[in-house]
C-alpha cells in the first residue's frame, strides 16, 4: 500500500501496486507486469470492492485524491504503451499516468503526461476549481509535456491539469544533482507546499 484516504461513507480506499492474479482479496488478473490496485473497505474493515488498472507493462501507483464529484484520481508512473486500461502512447521511458475513477471504482478516463526520459509522479492534490496538481520528479529535457529544461539529474516537476485531465501548465524546480519530490499539500493562503529531498549543492 502506497497511499490511503477516508471515504465519504466512513470507510477507506487503499491504493498501491500489484502483480498478482485473481487470488485472495484480488478479484481481477494482472494486465501486464505490475498494475495499479485499489481496495475499498468499510469502517469495520470489510472489503467492498477492488479494482485493477494497468497497461501491458509495469505501472506503479503512488498517490490518490478524492475528487469533487465523489470519485478518485489515481496517480503514479507507467512504462506501458497503449493497451489494457491505458489509452495514450508513452511519451518517454517512464511517464506520469493519471486514472480517474468513480466512487465504485469504474474507470472514467486516463491521461499520460511526460517528457522524453524518466518521469515519476508521487502525489496529487485537488484544486478549488476541480482541477489537480500532479507532483513528482523528472529527468526529461524540454519535450512532450515538459516545457522547461532539467537543471540537474532529476528535478521536481509539477503539472496542473483540469477536471478532464487536460494539461494547463507545468513547472520545474531543482538544483544541480538529484532532487526527489515526495508529497504536496495545500496551504491556507491558497498556495501549495512541495516536500522531498535533495542531493544538490
Amino acid at each position: 500500500v502506497f497511499d490511503g484516504i477516508i471515504t465519504p461513507d466512513g470507510g477507506y480506499l487503499f491504493v498501491g501496486t500489484s502483480d498478482s492474479n485473481a487470488t485472495g482479496n484480488k478479484s481481477q488478473n494482472s494486465r501486464g507486469g505490475k498494475d495499479y490496485w485499489a481496495l475499498k473497505i468499510d469502517s469495520f474493515g470489510n472489503k467492498i470492492w477492488d479494482k485493477r488498472y494497468g497497461g501491458t507493462a509495469n505501472d506503479h501507483l503512488s498517490g490518490v485524491s478524492r475528487t469533487h464529484d465523489n470519485g478518485y484520481l489515481l496517480v503514479g508512473r507507467s512504462i506501458s504503451g497503449v493497451g489494457g486500461d491505458k489509452t495514450e502512447a508513452s511519451k518517454g521511458f517512464t511517464d506520469y499516468w493519471v486514472v480517474k475513477i468513480d466512487e465504485n471504482g469504474t474507470k472514467l478516463w486516463d491521461k499520460t503526461l511526460g517528457g522524453s526520459r524518466f518521469d515519476y509522479c508521487s502525489d496529487v492534490i485537488v484544486t478549488p476549481e476541480n482541477g489537480f496538481i500532479l507532483a513528482g520528479r523528472s529527468q526529461s529535457w524540454i519535450s512532450g509535456d515538459k516545457t522547461e529544461d532539467r537543471i540537474g539529474d532529476y528535478d521536481y516537476w509539477i503539472v496542473k491539469i483540469d477536471s478532464l485531465g487536460n494539461k494547463l501548465w507545468d513547472k520545474r524546480y531543482g538544483g544541480n544533482q538529484w532532487d526527489n519530490l515526495r508529497s504536496i499539500t495545500s496551504q491556507p493562503d491558497g498556495g501549495d507546499l512541495i516536500l522531498g529531498y535533495s542531493d544538490s549543492s
